[in-house]
């Protein structure tokens, strides 16, 4: 449990971080009026802090995330390495890790059943012993 919500914490204080790299990293274009898709979606998804933290929430789900960094990367194809980035880390890497943690924790207990089961089995037959004697 405890490595869970470690887990979890890292997950939340990756999700702020890239966050607020993406409100410094991608701002609106004065060039372009506000209807345009890409003034749309840096208002939507990194117009403060709460929204670029769900934008990386999003991210992290892959939660349509196709419709949020498509206009902005059409505009600026320098951001498609931010949200490589984001996608790489947030998705990809860190449930690697929590599943590799996961996988950690049931064969640390398969192994402590193993030697619990085992101890039962010497005690049981320290009884029958006795009982031959």
């Amino acid at each position: 449990v405890t490595t869970l919500l470690w887990t979890f914490l890292l997950i939340t204080i990756l999700m702020f971080i890239f966050g607020l790299f993406g409100l410094e990293l991608i701002r609106h274009d004065d060039k372009l009026d506000l209807g345009h898709p890409y003034n749309v979606a840096v208002f939507t998804y990194f117009g403060d802090v709460f929204e670029a933290v769900m934008t990386m929430m999003q991210c992290l789900s892959y939660d349509t995330i196709g419709s949020i960094y498509r206009p902005l990367i059409n505009h600026n194809p320098w951001l498609f390495f931010y949200f490589w980035t984001v996608l790489l880390i947030l998705s990809v890497a860190l449930m690697n890790l929590i599943t590799a943690i996961m996988l950690s924790a049931c064969f640390s207990q398969a192994n402590d059943d193993k030697e619990a089961a085992k101890l039962v089995r010497d005690i049981k037959r320290a009884k029958e012993m006795e009982a031959l004697k």
